[in-house]
């Protein structure tokens, strides 16, 4: 076995060669997947209305309550009691 390195080299060479044809793989799944799914008029519907939404920058964030490590529940609101 050589000291250069050239060994270690050549394995990571083909673990990156393995991971890149696993990715073309997957891309390709992918669109075949994404092409099935626009067929369905539903889902069609439903991925044009978040790609436009995503395009205005549309969703607004959901309000979530939560409790804070003090056990206080926390709001969001700077006055709670103003909320809906």
């Amino acid at each position: 076995m050589s000291n250069d390195g050239s060994a270690i080299i050549r394995k990571y060479q083909k673990r990156q060669e393995k991971i890149e044809e696993g990715d073309k793989s997957a891309t390709q799944n992918m669109k075949k997947i994404i092409a099935a799914a626009m067929r369905d008029t539903d889902t069609h519907r439903n991925i044009a209305k978040e790609l436009l939404d995503a395009r205005r920058c549309g969703h607004t964030v959901k309000h979530r309550e939560g409790f804070s490590a003090e056990g206080e529940e926390e709001t969001g609101y700077e006055r709670p009691w103003e909320r809906d």
